[in-house]
C-alpha cells in the first residue's frame, strides 16, 4: 500500500482552552472520550494509515496533561511539542506561527489540523491526492446545517478559494464548510509565516487562523484552493452540543 503522507509533517493545534466548552468539562477537548478511545487517538491513527511519521503539537492548555497521554505514540511517530505562549488570550493562527522555527529544520510539505475533530480518514487522503499544492480542505454539507458562527468558503468554478469568513457575514447560500484539515507546500508555508508576520505586527494576535488565511488570499500573492469533497463523516467538537451530537448521547457523564 503506498503511504501517500511519507512526506507531510502534520502540524496539531491542541493549546486552546475551548471556551466554548470549559463550562462542561475542563479537559482538553482532544482528551475527550469518543467510543472506546480520546478524540486525538482517532486523528493520529487515522495520520499514520496515511504513512504520516512526523507530528508537531502544538501545546498551552494543560499541555502536561496531553503530553503524558501522547507517550503511549513514542514508539510509533516522531513527536514534537511546541508551547504556544500566552494561548490563553491569542488565537490559533500564534500557535500555528509558533512552529515556524521548528519546521524551518526540515521544511517538509504540512498538514495542518485542529486536534478536536472526527472524521472519515477519506476526507484526509482526497485532501492530500488534489492535485494542487495548497489546499484548504472542507466539506459539502447544507447550508441549514451549517452554523452562522462557522467558517465557509466563497470559491470559483475551479475551486480556488476567494475568501473565507463566517456564514453569517455572507448574503448568499454556502455548502462547503472549512474542515481544518489543510496541506500546504514548502513555498507557500514560508509565504505564510512571511504574512503571519505582518498581519500580527499591524492587525494584532487574537484572530484564529482563518481571519490571517483570508487576508493572504485577499492579497493575492498565492492561489489556495479546495479540495473535491462529498458529504464525509466531519465532526468539530466547539460546545457541549457537538460532542453530544457526536456521540449520540444525552447523558454526558457517561462520556466524559
Amino acid at each position: 500500500m503506498v503511504k501517500i503522507g511519507k512526506n507531510y509533517t502534520a502540524i496539531i493545534l491542541v493549546a486552546g482552552i475551548g471556551k466554548r466548552i470549559n463550562s462542561f468539562t475542563h479537559k482538553p477537548k482532544s482528551l475527550l472520550k469518543y467510543k472506546k478511545e480520546k478524540i486525538i487517538d482517532y486523528i493520529i491513527q487515522n495520520l499514520i494509515k496515511l504513512g504520516i511519521k512526523n507530528f508537531y503539537f502544538v501545546v498551552g492548555y494543560k499541555s502536561e496533561q496531553i503530553k503524558s497521554y501522547l507517550k503511549k505514540y513514542k514508539e510509533k511517530i516522531n513527536l514534537f511539542y511546541v508551547y504556544a505562549k500566552n494561548y490563553y488570550k491569542y488565537g490559533s493562527a500564534v500557535s500555528w506561527k509558533s512552529v515556524e522555527k521548528h519546521w524551518k529544520k526540515r521544511k517538509t510539505k504540512i498538514l495542518m489540523l485542529h486536534g478536536d475533530l472526527v472524521f472519515n480518514n477519506r476526507l484526509t487522503k482526497e485532501i492530500i491526492l488534489e492535485k494542487k499544492r495548497d489546499i484548504i480542505g472542507s466539506v459539502i454539507k447544507t447550508n441549514s446545517s451549517i452554523k452562522n458562527e462557522g467558517f465557509v468558503l466563497e470559491i470559483d468554478e475551479k475551486r480556488k478559494v476567494l475568501s473565507i469568513d463566517h456564514k453569517k457575514n455572507y448574503k448568499k447560500k454556502f455548502n462547503r464548510e472549512i474542515a481544518c484539515i489543510n496541506k500546504f507546500s514548502v513555498s507557500t508555508q514560508i509565504e505564510i509565516f512571511k504574512f503571519m508576520k505582518k498581519y500580527f505586527n499591524n492587525i494584532g494576535k487574537e484572530h484564529t487562523w482563518e481571519y490571517v488565511i483570508n487576508k493572504f488570499i485577499l492579497s493575492g500573492k498565492n492561489k489556495l484552493y479546495t479540495n473535491t469533497s462529498k458529504k464525509y463523516n466531519w465532526h468539530n467538537i466547539n460546545t457541549k452540543e457537538d460532542y453530544l451530537k457526536l456521540n449520540n448521547s444525552k447523558n454526558y457523564k457517561k462520556l466524559i
